[in-house]
This record gives structure tokens, sequence and C-alpha cells, in this order.
């Protein structure tokens, strides 16, 4: 039962169903565990985006479709209107192709809604920049494409980083502030510095995604 839920793609790998499993729990005991309106504001948009990335991710990494347009369906939801428009082709390929573009666009506009309730506002920056897009293709690379698993790990690696480095670079600040090369690396304003090269070292040590990179390891072992 459990097999045809996972769509026939368990996780493969004893260190990523740990970790899916550790990411779950964290975001259910998230209200209750840590104090304050930030880590349940940092866990209703992991959660959001986890949709949102796993749309994407159903385009770019299950069918190769490469769209800079989804934030588009994410900002409808989020605006309350759902729509979603398919170009049919003859063929199976082409067939699949529209199903994964209607599919992608519906789950996106329910994350986008959903973003829209948990906020409580809505406007162009919010939904519909395209810094949006690419914090999606970001998250997409570093979970891994072509699983949903992927979206799980790096929407919630991304958002979390997006949200506490800059409060981590401003606690090792303060501990090397008497070392003022170090204080200037490690100024909190430079938190997109830091975001960018913890990326670049993602990308380099796991070239197909966190996912990706654990279910090589596990084939190999």
């Amino acid at each position: 039962m459990s097999f045809r839920l996972l769509s026939g793609d368990p996780p493969r790998s004893a260190i990523l169903a740990l970790l899916l499993v550790a990411i779950v729990a964290a975001l259910a005991a998230a209200p209750f565990l840590f104090p304050g309106p930030k880590a349940l504001a940092v866990a209703a948009k992991v959660l959001v985006f986890i949709v949102l990335v796993a749309s994407y991710d159903l385009l770019l990494g299950y069918t190769g479709i490469v769209s800079f347009a989804h934030t588009m369906f994410f900002g409808i939801g989020a605006y309350g209107v759902a729509i979603a428009s398919i170009r049919m082709e003859p063929g199976w390929t082409a067939l699949y192709r529209s199903l994964s573009n209607l599919l992608a666009a519906a789950f996106a506009t329910l994350a986008g809604a959903l973003y829209a309730l948990w906020l409580r506002y809505n406007g162009p920056d919010t939904t519909l920049s395209f810094e949006i897009m690419l914090n999606i293709l970001l998250m997409v690379v570093i979970g891994g494409m072509g699983t949903m698993y992927g979206a799980v790990v790096g929407a919630t690696l991304f958002v979390f980083a997006q949200s506490y480095l800059q409060d981590g670079l401003h606690a090792v600040h303060e501990v090397v502030s008497g070392i003022p090369p170090l204080a200037l690396l490690f100024e909190p304003d430079r938190w997109l510095l830091w975001l960018g090269i913890l990326f670049v070292l993602s990308v380099y040590y796991f070239p197909t995604g966190v996912a990706g990179r654990l279910r090589e390891l596990a084939r190999r072992t």
C-alpha cells in the first residue's frame, strides 16, 4: 500500500528516508517546540514552497519542460483565481507533457492560494516576482530534479537558510567582533553572499541534488 502511495518511487536511501521523516516531524512539531511567530511563519513557508517546488519539478525534472512563467500560476492562486490551459498535440508524449503542465499549474495555484491565506496579504512582489522564480529553480537544483523528495529537501533547506542565515551570521559576528577581518567577513548584511557560497558548494558536492546524491550513494553500498 505504501509503495503504491509513493507511485512506485520509494526513497531508496536510508539517510534520505530519515531526513524526510525528520523534516516532516520538525514541521509538524514547530508550533509546539519553537516559540514565537517567526518559527511558525518559516514552517508555513516551507510547506507552501514544498508544494510549489514539487509542481515545478513535475515540469523540469519529469518532462524536461523549462518555464520561467510558473510563478504566474502561483500568483493566480494567491489572487484567488484558478485557471489552466492546455494545447493538445498528437501522440502520447504530447499528452503526457500537457497533463504535466496542467498538474503543475494546478498545484502551483494551490500553493499560491495557501500562501495568500497564511499571509493575509498579496501583491506582485509576494507571488509574481522573478526572484521567486529564481528561488524555485534553486530549490529544485538543491533538492534534486526528477523526484518529489527533492522538493521537500530543497524547499526546507533553502527557506531555512533564507530565514535564519542572517541570524546565524549575527551570532558569529559577535563572537569574532574583536578580529576585524573575520568580523567583516561575517557581517550579517553579507548573508546573500553566504547564501550564494552555500549554493555553489551544494551544487559542487551534490550535482544531482541532495536527494539524487543520497540515492546514488545508497545504490553503491
